[in-house]
């Protein structure tokens, strides 16, 4: 739910297809940290993702007007 309300706040006017990565933080040489934003912790990774450290990619769905949708 937070990725859905995150995107559309910050990305819904950005046209063009969104993927979601699932990472594998464990893979990464680049450091990784958790941030506090509006009351809720996200990882923000600093430094490239090694191709390694991706474990899947997954399209992330918009409507007709442009919102993204939950996709899990």
């Amino acid at each position: 739910d937070r990725l859905v309300q995150v995107a559309n706040h910050f990305y819904r006017q950005i046209t063009g297809d969104f993927v979601v990565l699932s990472i594998e933080t464990d893979l990464l040489t680049s450091e990784v940290r958790w941030e506090v934003a509006d009351g809720h912790i996200f990882p923000h990774i600093y430094g490239p993702i090694q191709p390694e450290a991706i474990v899947a990619v997954t399209a992330f769905p918009r409507n007709p007007s442009g919102h993204f949708l939950p996709f899990m």
